[in-house]
C-alpha cells in the first residue's frame, strides 16, 4: 500500500483555489477563453499554494487524503511537498530531479521516473504553452459565465493505459480544481488554497521548496 500511495503522491495532478485567494479576481473580467486561461498561466512570475487531495482506487477501502504545498519558479523549477500523512518533497530543478521521503534522499528508480514525468507534465501545464499542450492532449474547453472547464485526453496510447482524462475547472483566472480519471476506474480530485500567482517566490520560499539559494 505504501508504494501505491507514493505513486499517487507523484501522479496527483491538481491545483485549485477559491476566488478570494487571488488579488483582483472579484473584479469583472471578460468571459474566459482557452487562449486567455493559457495566457494567464504563462504570465505568472511564480506560483505557490496549499493543496488537499482526495484519492480513490479500486483497491482502497476508503479515500486517502493528502495535504501539502506546491510551488513553481519559472521557467524550470517545480516543487511539491506533502505534509500528511507522510512528509515528502519532490523537486525538479533545471532538469535535475530529487525525491525525498521524510526529507531523506530516495534512490528508488521507479519513484524517480514517476516523479520526473509528474513534474515535467505539471511544468508543461503551468507554462501556458498551448501549442505544446495540444501536442500531448486532445483539448475540449467550455465555459458558462466566468466558470470554465478544460478537459484533457492524452494523445499517447501508452499514457491512456493509466490516465483516461484530466479535467481542470476554474472561475475567471483562478483554477479551482483538477479531477483525474484513471483507466482502472480510480481517480482523484484536488483543491488548492492560499494560492499566490502574482509574484516571484521570496528567498525564504525558494529555500523551503527547493533547498537552494535564489537564482543569481
Amino acid at each position: 500500500m505504501r508504494s501505491g500511495f507514493f505513486v499517487w503522491a507523484l501522479l496527483g495532478w491538481a491545483f485549485a483555489a477559491n476566488a478570494e485567494d487571488a488579488p483582483g479576481v472579484s473584479e469583472r473580467k471578460p468571459l474566459p477563453t482557452l487562449e486567455g486561461v493559457m495566457a494567464d498561466l504563462a504570465a505568472s512570475p511564480g506560483l505557490q499554494a496549499r493543496f488537499i487531495e482526495q484519492r480513490e482506487a479500486p483497491l482502497l477501502e476508503e479515500p486517502v487524503e493528502t495535504r501539502g504545498r506546491m510551488a513553481l519558479d519559472p521557467p524550470d523549477r517545480f516543487s511539491r511537498i506533502t505534509e500528511t500523512p507522510v512528509r515528502t518533497r519532490l523537486v525538479l530543478d533545471a532538469g535535475e530531479l530529487r525525491f525525498e521521503h521524510e526529507y531523506e534522499a530516495s534512490e528508488d528508480p521507479m519513484l524517480a521516473e514517476l516523479g520526473r514525468r509528474f513534474a515535467e507534465e505539471l511544468l508543461l501545464l503551468l507554462s501556458g504553452d498551448l501549442s505544446a499542450i495540444q501536442d500531448r492532449y486532445e483539448i475540449d474547453f467550455s465555459s458558462e459565465g466566468c466558470i470554465w472547464q478544460l478537459s484533457l485526453v492524452p494523445r499517447s496510447a501508452q499514457a491512456r493505459r493509466y490516465v483516461e482524462q484530466l479535467v481542470l475547472r476554474g472561475d475567471g483566472e483562478v483554477i479551482r480544481s483538477l479531477e483525474l480519471q484513471e483507466a482502472d476506474g480510480g481517480g482523484a480530485i484536488s483543491r488548492f488554497s492560499e494560492v499566490r500567482a502574482d509574484r516571484q517566490l521570496t528567498p525564504e520560499e525558494l529555500s523551503l521548496f527547493f533547498g537552494r539559494a535564489p537564482r543569481p
